[in-house]
């Protein structure tokens, strides 16, 4: 009777083993099913996004220059062994719809500096994402300031970053509560641009589109936000550090017509 009632349990014990496999199977094609809908329906936002953003790129006045900026950072447990760098990408803007990121104009990279001695110093305190974006839109500004002062004829500046904190100083002159010496020049920066006759406005781009398969080839804020991310990866490395920009002929953008450094 013993025997017969261990064994009864024994295929109770099996029964219910495996009815909690199932279970557990169901459980996790649920998950993965909800798992595969969260992604689908981020990428449908995403996809939204560069419509818009491109959209927006598309309406910008004909003349207009395009810079993609972006920062990058690399932490570490000892401070001294931190990293950031900067990077933008220039280029003439495509007239009407396009996938085309448009012809380069200039691009520059270098490293985040704290030290006010270093010449790519431009007031950052500290070494962080921000303040990676916060120089990216300097130096960038820097640069059009020389364009100017060389003749260029630039009237329309369109910034695409991908970094809120950066624009929040970049292109207000609201006082945040870090990097502010840095964020101060940036508005400075930017004023001084203004002052020259150069019209900008600040575009929002969804950064690492390029994550998803296809985007980048559909998308010229995709194509863009991919080479300023790459140039700020340029700018983390030591050996660039003396090599901050690439120059190349500087065009006079109105005129179409073209004058050499």
């Amino acid at each position: 009777m013993e025997e017969a009632t261990d064994a009864a349990a024994a295929a109770a014990a099996v029964e219910k083993s495996e009815s909690e496999a199932e279970v557990t199977e169901e459980e996790q094609i649920a998950k993965q099913a909800e798992r595969d809908q969260t992604a689908a329906t981020e990428k449908e936002r995403i996809w939204a996004l560069g419509v818009e953003t491109d959209a927006a790129l598309a309406a910008l006045p004909e003349g207009t220059i395009v810079v993609y900026t972006d920062g990058g950072y690399k932490s570490a447990e000892d401070p001294a062994n931190e990293k950031a760098g900067f990077g933008w990408s220039a280029h003439r803007n495509p007239t009407g719809p396009s996938t085309s990121v448009g012809e380069m104009v200039e691009y520059g990279f270098g490293p985040v500096t704290v030290n006010p001695a270093d010449r790519q110093y431009v007031g950052v305190d500290s070494l962080s994402a921000n303040s990676a974006e916060v120089s990216a839109m300097s130096q960038l500004l820097l640069r059009v300031l020389q364009w100017k002062e060389r003749g260029d004829t630039l009237t329309n500046l369109a910034i695409c970053y991908d970094s809120n904190y950066a624009a929040s100083w970049g292109s207000t002159d609201d006082m945040l509560d870090t990097h502010v010496e840095a964020g101060i020049l940036l508005q400075g920066l930017r004023r001084a641009v203004e002052q020259e006759g150069v019209n900008i406005r600040f575009i929002k781009v969804k950064g690492h589109m390029d994550d998803h398969k296809g985007f980048i080839d559909k998308f010229r804020c995709a194509k863009g936000n991919k080479l300023a991310d790459d140039y700020a990866s340029k700018g983390m490395k030591e050996e660039t550090t003396q090599m901050p920009y690439k120059m190349q002929e500087l065009p006079l953008h109105i005129s179409g017509e073209t004058t050499t450094r």
